[in-house]
């Protein structure tokens, strides 16, 4: 519903690009981790995208660049180490894959492309009509 009278304040749109930014964050950082990507995670980051956009028409570049280097540095300080951040950032310029993998090992990340949810997937069964169904939900 729209509200003509209630005017957004340039504030107000700025914890709207943090809060997209943080989304659309929060997604690459999901796929540079386990090096999956799914379509919902594809929708997020487009609408995110969008929003961001949108938001440069109403408060311009610098203010959506600060409100995203507030975010980019807050997400940063709380890996714990830098060389995760360097990666994600920059590829591996700094890195040989090799040293990339003992990071991930020992950062206790999966390998790439394992699955992250494992240990609470759902296995399934088929039952008497050859229907799947849920059988156990391991690690509850």
């Amino acid at each position: 519903m729209e509200c003509p009278s209630y005017i957004v304040t340039d504030e107000e749109v700025e914890e709207l690009v943090r809060y997209w930014h943080r989304r659309w964050l929060d997604e690459q950082w999901w796929w540079f981790v386990y090096g999956i990507v799914d379509v919902q995670g594809v929708r997020k980051q487009e609408v995110a995208g969008r929003r961001i956009e949108l938001a440069k028409k109403v408060i311009g570049n610098e203010a959506v660049d600060k409100a995203v280097k507030e975010v980019e540095d807050k997400f940063k300080s709380g890996l714990g180490d830098a060389r995760a951040w360097d990666v994600f950032e920059n590829g591996f310029k700094n890195v040989t894959e090799e040293e990339w993998k003992n990071l991930r090992r020992e950062w206790g990340w999966p390998a790439v492309g394992e699955e992250p949810w494992r240990s609470l997937r759902t296995e399934w069964k088929e039952n008497e009509k050859g229907d799947a169904e849920p059988d156990t939900l391991e690690g509850t």
